[in-house]
Order: structure tokens, then sequence, then C-alpha cells
């Protein structure tokens, strides 16, 4: 196994044929039972440069391009953390809207 990870069992009956959907957190997070303090920037630098081929380097002159990359991921991240941030929900989320990974 890749890390020697392994996945949640509830998740992997989820998802049988799948089961590696459960690695990410889109996809697992409904099978966490316990309260969780999620911390995420709308932005994080070091996964948007890192990880997502944002050129850092443009920093903080980016393109149009980019911009409208950044637009989205923070559409997109809002989305994926808003089930936490329902009045229902035990979790807690820090969720800045800034550019920055630990602060």
């Amino acid at each position: 196994a890749l890390w020697q990870s392994f996945v949640d069992e509830s998740c992997a009956a989820a998802f049988p044929t799948a089961p590696w959907r459960c690695l990410l957190s889109n996809s697992s997070w409904p099978y966490v039972s316990s309260r969780a303090f999620v911390s995420e920037a709308l932005s994080d630098k070091v996964v948007l440069t890192a990880h997502d081929w944002v050129p850092a380097s443009q920093d903080p002159d980016w393109s149009p391009h980019v911009l409208r990359y950044l637009s989205q991921w923070q559409v997109n991240m809002s989305a994926a953390l808003a089930p936490l941030m329902d009045p229902a929900s035990p979790h807690g989320v820090f969720n800045p809207a800034c550019f920055l990974h630990t602060g």
C-alpha cells in the first residue's frame, strides 16, 4: 500500500470499486465520526504554488488567468467546507480569506 495508507471501512464500503477515493477528504469526510476543527485558508499558498502549478514568481502580480483560477479555487474551498460550517455541525472551521499556509 502506498505509504502504508489505509481507509476507513465505512468509507471503503461506500466506494467498493474505488476505495482510494477515501484518501481524499471530499470523499472521506462524511465518514469521520470524531469532532474536528479544520484550519484551511480559502487560498492556500503552499498547495497552490507547490502542488497546483500556480506560478509563485507572479506573486502578487497575478495574470488574469491565474486570478480566475484563484477565484474559482476559493469558491470550491468554500463549497467543500460548507457542511462543516453548517450551524447544526459539531465541527469548527478557521477559514481565512487570505493567501497563506501556516501564518
